[in-house]
């Protein structure tokens, strides 16, 4: 994988959430998982600050 594949994946919700369920649901080790989960909960926070300031210019 090049390096813009890695950086868009880093990105990505969606390979924290699998990363997590891989390391569930196929080793059953939960190191790593709290990172992951802050790496959703980062993202989930600039998402909702970010929407937040797109639907208060459409409200005005």
């Amino acid at each position: 994988m090049d390096f813009t594949h890695r950086t868009n994946a880093l990105g990505n919700p969606l390979t924290y959430i699998i990363d997590i369920c891989r390391r569930l649901m196929i080793t059953g080790n939960t190191d790593g998982v709290v990172c992951d989960v802050l790496a959703i909960l980062i993202f989930n926070v600039v998402m909702y600050f970010l929407a937040s300031i797109r639907f208060k210019k459409i409200i005005e």
